[in-house]
């Protein structure tokens, strides 16, 4: 999962960057307590790829549920994080990850005029909803290049293991604002097409196009 990829490298990068053996099923140690960080470097895009990459190798070894169960466990750590800081972060793993400021907007604009484009839609937001007839569901939010914004909704019955995670990491973004940088970043990356550090969120975009 690229978010729960992100999330770690968060709380990684306060200073020098972790040693890590792969081939373990030890993950990467969290250094957000650590007293002897202090000011984040500065990685280059080479070194946020390396961390990347590294990660990915516990990552991969999780499953789904697990990947999500983690980033809960970690929302304390990630905000004794300075907000700017995260933010800093962030947009330094975009630009490594190939993320261009070319004006596509990624949430909705309510000012935005004209035709939903299908062709540029990202997913945007998944959220607990109630149907017409009553019963419990989920709306999802897709957002094209200029800003406008479509729903469609799905009962709960149809919502897969793969939909309840990444409406949960979407809960958590909601009710955690130092999450939500991170999750914009991986929409950013998928939107680049550069987020295949692992296919699941790849797969789970395809999902939702498939449903248009």
């Amino acid at each position: 999962m690229v978010l729960h990829t992100l999330f770690l490298i968060s709380l990684n990068i306060k200073r020098d960057p972790p040693t890590v053996t792969t081939g373990t099923n030890n993950p990467p140690a969290a250094l957000a307590d650590d007293p002897a960080a202090t000011e984040p470097i500065q990685p280059t895009d080479e070194h946020i790829r390396e961390l990347l990459a590294d990660e990915s190798r516990y990552v991969a070894m999780r499953s789904p549920e697990a990947q999500v169960a983690q980033v809960e466990r970690n929302l304390d750590a990630l905000n004794k994080i300075d907000g700017a800081s995260v933010r800093q972060m962030a947009e330094a793993i975009e630009s490594a990850m190939g993320v261009q400021k070319n004006g596509r907007k990624y949430e909705p604009d309510p000012a935005a005029t004209g035709s939903f484009d299908h062709e540029t839609a990202l997913l945007y937001d998944i959220a607990p909803h109630t149907l017409d007839d009553g019963s419990p569901g989920y709306r999802y939010t897709l957002v094209d290049k200029d800003g406008r914004s479509m729903t469609y909704d799905t009962s709960a019955g149809e919502m897969t293991k793969a939909d309840l995670n990444a409406a949960r990491i979407f809960d958590m973004a909601r009710q955690n604002p130092q999450l939500k940088p991170l999750l914009d970043s991986v929409r950013k990356i998928l939107d680049a097409k550069a987020g295949d550090i692992t296919t699941e969120d790849t797969e789970s975009t395809e999902k939702t196009e498939s449903r248009r």
